[in-house]
């Protein structure tokens, strides 16, 4: 059940950095917070977030042989290093747009 949960969770974390989220706004008001310099900065953190993932995956790979992992705790791993460097990159890049 926990592993259910926790691909339901990283499934809704994937479209939220993907789409921007406010799935519940007003299609003005989605229009107002999606703006260019928000675009821009999501694009920023994907890539962040891409590359934090390729790196944790070569780094488990690279400690695998000395360390064995199970595969559902190397991706948990791996999934939650990408996540959290790419919201915390929007994060930085919206505070520092916005002001």
């Amino acid at each position: 059940m926990q592993s259910v949960l926790w691909i339901i969770f990283a499934v809704a974390m994937l479209i939220l950095l993907l789409t921007g989220g406010g799935w519940f706004l007003s299609a003005r008001a989605r229009e107002l917070a999606n703006d260019e310099p928000t675009q821009r900065n999501r694009g920023k953190a994907v890539e962040i977030g891409f590359v934090a993932t390729i790196a944790t995956c070569l780094l488990v790979v690279g400690v695998a042989p000395f360390e064995p992992l199970p595969a559902q705790e190397a991706a948990h791993i791996i999934a939650s290093i990408g996540f959290g460097c790419a919201f915390l990159a929007f994060g930085i890049a919206e505070i520092s747009t916005n002001g």
